[in-house]
């Protein structure tokens, strides 16, 4: 399932009315940033408005219309407006589940991960392993160190 949302911001600058729209790949976001970056700066960006600019900051004081949501993201918009921090937590999670069954699946020939919550419960708990220790590795430590 794809994840796209299609942003519009309508407002007014120097009495010309400006309405710049963009769609954005949400996923894409994701992989390549690992979270949702500003969509005000990606809308600026998408509609050659450059972001210091006085056009900038007039849109920066106008609400986002968001249209044509699809996937979860169509969960995360209340009121007129993305959580963008609730999405990027359930994309991961999701993302995480999708890994892990197509582990399961390719390794254990097992095909529904959620029918073996045991199986589940251990490969998340391997993954959040890897993750500290990975994390663990990227510290820089500081020459103020005793032990340095």
């Amino acid at each position: 399932m794809k994840n796209r949302i299609t942003v519009s911001l309508p407002f007014s600058f120097k009495g010309e009315t400006y309405s710049p729209k963009s769609t954005i790949d949400l996923d894409a976001k994701m992989h390549t940033y690992g979270s949702i970056p500003c969509l005000y700066n990606h809308l600026a960006e998408d509609n050659d408005i450059s972001v210091y600019s006085y056009e900038h900051d007039v849109m920066m004081m106008s609400d986002m219309v968001f249209e044509e949501v699809e996937g979860i993201a169509a969960d995360f918009i209340h009121e007129g407006k993305f959580d963008s921090e609730g999405f990027e937590e359930k994309w991961w999670e999701t993302n995480l589940h999708e890994q892990l069954e197509a582990i399961s699946k390719r390794l254990m020939n097992v095909d529904d991960l959620v029918a073996h919550p045991e199986l589940k419960s251990a490969l998340t708990e391997a993954y959040e392993v890897g993750r500290r220790e990975a994390h663990a590795k990227k510290t820089i430590h500081s020459t103020t160190d005793p032990l340095f």
